[in-house]
């Protein structure tokens, strides 16, 4: 199964949790973390 979620016009494949922290600071970080084979972005 694959999810899909959609932040400021941009599609993400993996699915966000959430959270925060450093990782979910920038949409710089998310977009480095979608590349990622990661089950799940927290």
């Amino acid at each position: 199964m694959k999810l899909k979620v959609k932040i400021y016009d941009v599609i993400f494949d993996n699915p966000l949790l959430p959270a925060s922290g450093p990782i979910v600071g920038s949409i710089h970080n998310l977009l480095q973390f979608n590349d990622s084979k990661v089950g799940g972005i927290v």
